[in-house]
C-alpha cells in the first residue's frame, strides 16, 4: 500500500495534470512571492502536481503575463535546497541536465 501510494504520486509529474490552466498557474505562483517571503506551499502544489511539458509552458505563460522570467524570479524569492528544487522544476531536461554537469 505505501509502495503504491508512492507510485501515485511520482505518477503526477509525468503524467499531465487534468485540471490544467496555464494562466491561473502563473497568477497563483505570482500571488506566492507576493508580500513578505514566498508561500512555498503553493510553489510546491503548483510545480510539483505538473508534467514537464506543463511546467515549460508555465514557464513561458509566466513570461509573456508579467515581463519576468519564471527561474530568474524563483532564484530571487527562495534559497537554500527549496531553491535548486524549484529552480530544477522550473528548467527543461537539457537544461536541468546541463545545470547537474556544470555543478558537478
Amino acid at each position: 500500500a505505501v509502495y503504491q501510494r508512492r507510485v501515485r504520486e511520482m505518477v503526477k509529474t509525468l503524467l499531465p495534470a487534468e485540471d490544467f490552466d496555464v494562466e491561473a498557474d502563473c497568477n497563483r505562483i505570482r500571488a506566492a512571492f507576493s508580500g513578505v517571503g514566498s508561500d512555498e506551499q503553493q510553489l510546491i502544489f503548483i510545480l510539483c502536481n505538473r508534467s514537464i511539458d506543463q511546467r515549460m509552458e508555465i514557464a513561458k505563460m509566466y513570461k509573456t503575463m508579467f515581463g519576468k522570467d519564471l527561474v530568474k524570479h524563483v532564484k530571487s524569492e527562495t534559497s537554500g535546497n527549496f531553491k535548486e528544487v524549484m529552480v530544477s522544476l522550473c528548467n527543461s531536461t537539457p537544461n536541468f541536465l546541463a545545470r547537474i554537469c556544470r555543478n558537478s
